[in-house]
């Protein structure tokens, strides 16, 4: 079948085979989603600022009690400071006085935030783009529409002559908190777990996981008592991933050998299902989507799982129980993204969510083209809450979302 020219559609070779077992497309139910919605005019960036959103594996947003809590950076008064934004109709957006600024700094690198949810309080993981700094975090106790933050605590110790950059965090079944992060220059991967469960009071030390050199990386859970570190190897030479016990660090796996489409090492994502399966997401050279999953010990990839005429510039995934989200954005060729959502139910992948067919992004560098996060509750609604960036230069950076609730 033809492509049509600006819609994305999915590997027709792929339609009616199965993939380690798994039917690969199959129709679904549409779901709503609200029209996409300006949450906030980020303003112009300050030297050194990248996207927002680059990280597709790192979180920005929840809901809970009937709020939705929405991350962002704000330049207000020159500073660049890490807030939070909270609605409960998706259209009045406030920012509360308490509980803001969650981190008062315009030392740090945006992607060097990572907001974790664990259903009952939010945390806070977070590093500063100094060199000998260690990676923080705090807690939040959430109080209706507003957030009590701890003290910041050390969950990773600084390593001289090294700045701790994206950073990334989870938690697993047995109640302990993990976080990493890469290490530049040095350029490997390394995380810690907290010493005590539900607790981040206290952290073991940190342990390196990967021994080649690395660009960027995340941790998800691997069991109910272990994680997974998935991350990229320099020069996009493919994804490596490494199991860790909180002291031991599992053999090196392959996760793909295929090289990165040259997106600065960012247009990929991944999730662990409640099943322990890993799901990793990534634009190919040939700027189409591959995906990945871990499932029985294997690793079995799927090429241009979702086609394009143009070319894909960001996926972010997310998980629904044993479920998960892709969703990604492309280029039509004609300065516009073009934003699709797609659910996997753990068997087949259903047809493709519009969420938006106009979204503009002109006038700012390329590091801006990768931004992309989904954030989820992880409920039989499958809800999920994504963000991106529009501008038309550096002047008019704006924040935008769409629902799905």
């Amino acid at each position: 079948m033809p492509l049509k020219s600006g819609t994305a559609v999915e590997n027709e070779s792929l339609r009616g085979r199965t993939n380690s077992g798994l039917t690969a497309v199959g129709k679904g139910v549409p779901v709503p989603i609200s029209p996409p919605f300006t949450l906030s005019n980020v303003g112009k960036p300050d030297n050194g600022y990248f996207g927002i959103y680059q990280m597709g594996y790192q979180r920005r947003a929840f809901f809970k009690g009937g709020y939705y809590f929405v991350f962002l950076p704000d330049l207000d008064g020159g500073t660049l400071d890490w807030i939070y934004k909270v609605s409960a109709d998706k259209t009045t957006w406030s920012k509360p006085a308490i509980g803001n600024p969650v981190i008062a700094s315009p030392d740090y690198w945006i992607y060097n935030v990572d907001i974790f949810f664990d259903g009952q309080n939010v945390y806070c993981v977070y590093s500063r783009d100094f060199m000998g700094d260690p990676v923080y975090i705090k807690k939040g106790t959430i109080t209706g529409d507003s957030i009590i933050w701890s003290s910041p605590v050390v969950a990773m110790t600084g390593i001289a002559g090294q700045s701790p950059r994206v950073v990334s965090m989870t938690k697993t079944a047995d109640g302990y908190f993990w976080v990493s992060a890469n290490y530049m220059f040095e350029n490997h991967i390394y995380a810690a777990k907290s010493s005590l469960p539900n607790n981040i009071d206290s952290w073991d030390s940190k342990v390196q996981i990967s021994d080649e050199d690395t660009s960027v990386g995340g941790i998800v859970p691997a069991s109910s008592s272990t994680v997974i570190v998935v991350w990229v190897r320099s020069g996009r030479l493919g994804l490596r991933a490494n199991t860790f016990d909180g002291v031991d660090v599992g053999t090196k796996e392959t996760v793909t050998t295929t090289i990165m489409a040259d997106l600065l090492t960012t247009a990929w994502s991944l999730v662990s299902t409640d099943d322990f399966k890993i799901h990793v997401a990534f634009v190919a050279p040939d700027y189409n989507i591959n995906y990945v999953v871990k499932s029985g010990g294997v690793w079995t990839e799927t090429d241009g799982l979702i086609t394009t005429p143009d070319f894909f510039k960001a996926v972010s995934v997310a998980k629904v129980g044993n479920g998960i989200y892709l969703c990604y954005k492309y280029d039509d060729g004609a300065g516009t993204d073009i934003i699709y959502s797609k659910y996997f139910d753990g068997a087949k992948w259903e047809d493709p969510i519009t969420i938006s067919t106009s979204e503009v992004l002109t006038g700012v560098s390329a590091d801006y083209e990768t931004d992309l996060a989904v954030a989820y509750n992880s409920d039989p609604m499958r809800n999920f809450i994504l963000l991106w960036i529009t501008a038309t230069g550096y002047a008019d950076v704006t924040l935008r979302a769409a629902v799905k609730a």
